[in-house]
């Protein structure tokens, strides 16, 4: 979840932006110049090269998601995550990377949310019903032995 997130936090500034494939080809080129020169990608380049960039973090962040669902079948009982599922095997250049990047969002946040639930369900199920979302944990279990 901590790369789908990554990936996301990248491209939620780059997605405005034209997916012409022939600015897309030319991002990609100097994209690959300066990676082969410099070894390095900053975020500069990232929104200067935006209409390869948007792609590529929002592709990355959904072959995320869809490992994540490879892995729990049963997060395809969401519906946000269902709809990412849907777009499995479709070629996306062309289509609105901003409305790509909220359908990953919301399918992150609920599995985020489910596995949350999941967690404290399995691992900590005498504290499943009395669990106050606002604390982590027993207060006294954590505390410092010198305290």
């Amino acid at each position: 979840m901590v790369d789908a997130s990554f990936s996301l936090w990248r491209s939620a500034f780059l997605t405005d932006v034209s997916r012409d494939r022939k600015i897309v080809f030319e991002h990609m080129k100097e994209f690959v110049r300066k990676v082969l020169e410099q070894n390095a990608i900053t975020f500069a380049d990232d929104h200067r090269l935006r209409a390869l960039a948007v792609g590529y973090y929002n592709a990355n962040a959904r072959y995320r998601i869809e490992r994540l669902y490879e892995n729990h079948p049963e997060l395809l009982d969401i519906p946000a995550v269902a709809k990412v599922s849907e777009l499995s095997g479709r070629d996306l250049a062309k289509e609105d990377q901003a409305v790509l990047w909220d359908f990953y969002f919301n399918a992150l946040e609920q599995t985020f949310d489910w596995f949350e639930s999941s967690w404290i369900k399995v691992m900590r199920p005498g504290n499943a019903k009395k669990q106050d979302p606002n604390v982590v944990g027993d207060s006294k279990a954590e505390q410092h032995p010198s305290q």
